[in-house]
Order: structure tokens, then C-alpha cells, then sequence
């Protein structure tokens, strides 16, 4: 069996406003609904992206670019179901790897 294939899509954040708990409850709640692992990372922080509390923790800055990973058999469809949670949400520059 071959390893699970990692996707990752960058963010960058040009709105320089606060993330808000309710914008990062969307994408918990979009994340939630795929199998896949999901991971965001801002710097040297990595936080599972299936928890609000995770997440929240995380010392995200206004303006600031972070990175999203998945991986498994879903995570190609979890980020690009992220990514329009994050459109509608943040306004972001998208980058897919």
C-alpha cells in the first residue's frame, strides 16, 4: 500500500482584521466533515484543524499567512471545501501545492 499523499493550500491574509472565533469555527466545521487529517500551521505552530480550541489557540496575527495540510483519500476535496469556507470568510489569496 502506498503512503497517503499530503495537499496543502497556503493563506494569506490581506484584511489585517482579528480572526474571529466564528470564521474559525467554519473552517472547523468544513474540516470536520472529511475523514482526512487536517493540520494548520502558522510559523512553527501546528494545530489540528477538526478543533476550535486548537486552532484558536494558535498565535494567528492580523494579516498574517498560514498554511493548511491534509492528508488521506478525501484531502484533495477537504481543502478545496476549505478553501471556499475561507473565500467567503477571509478574502484570502489562495495558494494550492
Amino acid at each position: 500500500m502506498f503512503p497517503e499523499r499530503t495537499h496543502a493550500l497556503e493563506i494569506q491574509r490581506q484584511s489585517g482584521q482579528p480572526f474571529h472565533l466564528r470564521e474559525l469555527a467554519r473552517l472547523v466545521l468544513a474540516a470536520s466533515s472529511f475523514q482526512c487529517s487536517v493540520q494548520l500551521i502558522f510559523e512553527s505552530h501546528r494545530a489540528d484543524c477538526k478543533s476550535l480550541l486548537a486552532i484558536a489557540s494558535l498565535p494567528l496575527k492580523r494579516a498574517s499567512s498560514f498554511k493548511v495540510e491534509a492528508c488521506g483519500s478525501d484531502a484533495r476535496e477537504c481543502l478545496r471545501a476549505m478553501a471556499l469556507v475561507m473565500q467567503d470568510s477571509f478574502s484570502p489569496e489562495l495558494n494550492h501545492f
